[in-house]
C-alpha cells in the first residue's frame, strides 16, 4: 500500500475528533480586555447618571410652589405605559431636581415626586443600550416589576451627601420634615409618623450604604442589577438580554473592587462584594414603607396618582 494511501486510511479509521460548542457563559476576550470592558460598563452607568441629572428644561430650572400647583393639573395621567417609556415627556415635565430644605411639602408636591420620579428612572433605562434593545412589552414588564424597588435608589447618589437631620427632601425644594406635617400628623395618630418611616429607611439602606462607603459606581451597579432583575416574566429573548446583563454587571463589580482595594485579600473583597448584594432583599424590605407613605398621601385626601404612578406603585401588592 502506498504511503498516501495508508496516512488517507489511518485518517478515515482512526478516531473522529468532536467539536464542541462553546458554552454562551465562556468568554473568548482576553481576561485584561474584559475586565477593561467590566469597568467601562460601570464608567458608562456613572456618566448616564450625570447625564439624566443634567437633563431638564430649561423652562423648569427653579420651579416654584405656585409652579407645582399648576403642574398638578398638567400630568399625563392618562398616558399608558408604554407610551409613557417611549415619550416620557408626556407624564411630566423633566424639571431640575434639587434636593433642599426651602419649605415644608404639600399634597401636590408628593403627587410631583411620584411622576417626575418615572420620568428620571425611564430616561435612565432608555439611555442603556440592553434596555432598548427588549421589546416595549418586555420593558414594561420590567417597570412593572422593578420601578417599586428602583425609586428607593433613584436618588440615592444625591441622598448620601446631605444631611436629613430635619427632613426628607424630594427633589423640587420642599421636603417631607422629620417631626411630621404641621397640618395633619400630630392630629391624626393613625397615620405613620415620618420619622419611624426615615428611621427605618436609615437602619435598613442607608446606615449600610455608609458602613461600606458605597460609592457611586456601586450604586449605579445596584440600581442597574434592580432594573434587570425578574427577567422570567419576560420572553425568551427578554430573558436572555437581561441575564447576560446580570452577568455582565456582576462580574464587572468584582473587578472594580480589584481596582477600588487593591491591597485587600481576594477573601475581603469577596467579603465586601457578598455585603453589597446583601442589600438588594433589604429594599424589599423598604418597599414595605411605600404603604406608610401611601398613608402619609391620603391625609392630604386629593393627591392624585391615576395612570402610570398608581399602576406601577400598586402593581405588586395586586
Amino acid at each position: 500500500m502506498k504511503e498516501t494511501e495508508l496516512r488517507d486510511s489511518r485518517i478515515k479509521n482512526g478516531p473522529q475528533q468532536t467539536i464542541e460548542k462553546v458554552p454562551k457563559t465562556v468568554s473568548l476576550i482576553p481576561s485584561d480586555e474584559q475586565k477593561e470592558l467590566n469597568i467601562n460598563l460601570l464608567n458608562f452607568l456613572v456618566e448616564t447618571t450625570k447625564l439624566v441629572d443634567d437633563n431638564y428644561d430649561s423652562r423648569y430650572a427653579l420651579v416654584t410652589e405656585e409652579d407645582i400647583i399648576v403642574m398638578d393639573q398638567q400630568y399625563g395621567r392618562n398616558v399608558s405605559l408604554e407610551d409613557g417609556i417611549k415619550r416620557p415627556e408626556l407624564v411630566a415635565p423633566r424639571t431640575k431636581n434639587r434636593f433642599t430644605f426651602e419649605r415644608v411639602l404639600r399634597g401636590e408636591d408628593m403627587a410631583y415626586y411620584w411622576y417626575r420620579v418615572f420620568v428620571y428612572i425611564t430616561d435612565y433605562a432608555n439611555s442603556i443600550p440592553q434596555f432598548r434593545m427588549l421589546s416595549i412589552e418586555d420593558q414594561c414588564q420590567l417597570f412593572r416589576h422593578n420601578f417599586g424597588f428602583i425609586v428607593w435608589v433613584a436618588y440615592s447618589h444625591h441622598y448620601k451627601n446631605i444631611d436629613m437631620t430635619n427632613g426628607w427632601p424630594i427633589g423640587n425644594g420642599a421636603y417631607l420634615p422629620i417631626d411630621g406635617l404641621p397640618d395633619y400628623g400630630p392630629k391624626r395618630p393613625e397615620i405613620p409618623n415620618t420619622q419611624n418611616i426615615m428611621s427605618r429607611f436609615e437602619s435598613l439602606l442607608s446606615d449600610p450604604w455608609k458602613e461600606l462607603e458605597v460609592d457611586m459606581h456601586e450604586l449605579c451597579f445596584i440600581k442597574t442589577i434592580l432594573l434587570f432583575q425578574f427577567e422570567e416574566n419576560l420572553s425568551s429573548q427578554g430573558r436572555e438580554i437581561c441575564v447576560q446583563m446580570q452577568n455582565r454587571l456582576l462580574d464587572s463589580l468584582y473587578d472594580y473592587q480589584i481596582i477600588r482595594f487593591p491591597e485587600w485579600t481576594n477573601a475581603m473583597r469577596s467579603r465586601r462584594q457578598s455585603k453589597i448584594l446583601l442589600l438588594l432583599p433589604r429594599i424589599s424590605q423598604v418597599m414595605h414603607l411605600e404603604h406608610d407613605i401611601q398613608l402619609v398621601l391620603s391625609v392630604f385626601g386629593t393627591i392624585n396618582l391615576d395612570g402610570i404612578p398608581h399602576e406601577l406603585l400598586f402593581y405588586n401588592s395586586k
